[in-house]
């Protein structure tokens, strides 16, 4: 028992001692490893393949107007009477979008005057100046009137100006038909209210109310009001609320409401309204905008509606455009411009016309190619 009991205490401190010496093999193994791994170089960071996109700038119009510093803050851009028209620094300039090159300039005002572009058509271009209205005829470029602001035009169409008149801030308030020749009202509709924006085509007047929560559609020859109900957040003093007919729908700029799992929220969005049935047909949150900025654009025309904001990312404030597909409503793309700031923007001719603030530029762009 003994004699026995010696040879299985030494094959059990051999068996130990084989354990400890892979145990110090696998130990020394690991430390080998980890200065090795210390020794080699740390990978090197992979390359980001999002970058801005260059804007698809078809040509470059100087504008010639010398810009000061109202530019960068107030400008306007409009599409009639074959042309384009731009509003800045107190000077009507007028575009061949053929060409393209700018035709035309007209000093309405001196520099840093509030000089404001009201409307283009029914057989001129409408300017608010200090003055009164002034009318332009779009094809001498010539100043040929100017009438008194006691209601200027807000939209040009079927063969008139047309205008808004509210006996106070809350109302009663008409939609007057104005004389293009003298300004005179011609005819007047009752309004459910004060409006903020206002377009004709499709045979009818479409105002957008001041709150951005209902668009009433004016029967250009009985008078007759619908009413449209916007999905939106109404009473929402910061966003600039527009309205603007094009690509077969009327479309309307505003604050929208989104679901989410904590309730709703308010974001900057457009809402296209069908002109057959008189109800909206798609609405498009445009979460990326910044819904406080005041100088938010919206064009329509070239196939796409575009959308012109303030979008802040990293502390920092880019304008950029988006593009909403005409037929389904939805968000394709967003481009940046280049400029902090929003600028004014138009569709038309086939191309999409951008101004570039204090460069006295305007921008022809490829909408193919945003």
């Amino acid at each position: 028992m003994v004699g026995g009991a010696a040879p299985r205490a030494r094959g059990r401190w051999l068996m130990l001692g084989v354990a400890v010496a892979l145990a110090l093999l696998v130990v020394v193994g690991r430390l080998q490893q980890g200065d090795l791994a210390s020794d080699r170089p740390a990978p090197a960071p992979v390359a980001s393949t999002t970058t801005a996109r260059p804007l698809p700038v078809t040509a470059t119009i100087g504008l010639g107007a010398s810009p000061g510093p109202q530019f960068a803050t107030w400008s306007q851009l409009m599409v009639g009477d074959g042309r384009l028209w731009v509003v800045v620094d107190g000077v009507l300039v007028g575009v061949d979008p053929r060409r393209p090159i700018a035709m035309a300039r007209i000093r309405l005002g001196r520099p840093g005057d509030f000089v404001n572009l009201l409307a283009v058509g029914a057989g001129g271009v409408w300017v608010g100046t200090g003055a009164g209205v002034v009318r332009v005829d779009p094809v001498t470029s010539r100043v040929v009137a100017t009438l008194p602001d006691d209601n200027p035009p807000w939209a040009a169409g079927a063969g008139s100006l047309w205008s808004v008149h509210c006996s106070s801030e809350r109302g009663p308030c008409r939609l007057l038909r104005l004389d293009p020749r003298n300004l005179h009202v011609t005819a007047g509709f009752p309004l459910p209210g004060p409006a903020g924006s206002l377009a004709v085509g499709e045979g009818s007047a479409w105002l957008l109310d001041q709150q951005g929560g209902w668009v009433w559609r004016v029967d250009l020859t009985g008078g007759r009001v619908a009413r449209v109900r916007l999905p939106s957040a109404s009473g929402s003093a910061d966003v600039p609320g527009q309205l603007v007919i094009g690509e077969g729908a009327v479309w309307v700029l505003t604050s929208v409401e989104s679901p989410t799992r904590l309730g709703v929220r308010v974001d900057l969005g457009l809402v296209r309204i069908d002109p057959h049935t008189n109800r909206v047909s798609a609405t498009t949150p445009l979460a990326d905008l910044d819904s406080g900025a005041y100088q938010v654009q919206l064009a329509v025309g070239a196939g796409g509606v575009w959308v012109e904001g303030q979008h802040r990312q990293d502390g920092q404030a880019r304008a950029v455009i988006d593009r909403v597909d005409p037929a389904s409503g939805r968000l394709r793309g967003r481009i940046e411009t280049g400029d902090p700031n929003p600028a004014a923007l138009a569709a038309g001719f086939g191309a999409l016309w951008l101004l570039r603030p204090g460069a006295d530029a305007l921008l022809r762009l490829e909408p193919a190619a945003m």
